[in-house]
């Protein structure tokens, strides 16, 4: 049961995304996009800090590695490098089978 409502929570929250993103496009343009990037990072940012004093370290460091990538990928779209933006999404593609490695090997901690 505990399963179904974090993926409920997940599926809500990627729509909640896109509509909050085609909304700031929509209204603001390309600065929209922006916006709505520097607002996730910054929640991002808060999660970790709250995890942190939680002492929950693995998880913050599992996290830091998969969100790594998205913080690259908003730099190079903030000042509109496409290589910079390229290699984020690289990274990440490289990033997510070792941190799913890693995961599966550290299940219990």
């Amino acid at each position: 049961m505990k399963k179904k409502k974090f993926l409920n929570a997940n599926i809500f929250a990627a729509i909640l995304g896109i509509a909050l993103n085609r909304y700031m496009s929509n209204k603001y343009g390309h600065n929209g996009i922006i916006v709505t990037m520097s607002v996730i990072v910054g929640i991002t940012l808060s999660a970790y800090l709250y995890l942190l004093f939680m002492k929950q370290y693995y998880v913050v460091l599992v996290l830091s590695s998969l969100v790594l990538p998205f913080l690259i990928l908003f730099i190079g779209i903030l000042v509109n490098n496409d290589y910079l933006a390229a290699a984020g999404i690289i990274l990440f593609l490289i990033l997510l089978p070792i941190t799913i490695v890693i995961v599966k090997k550290n299940r219990n901690v």
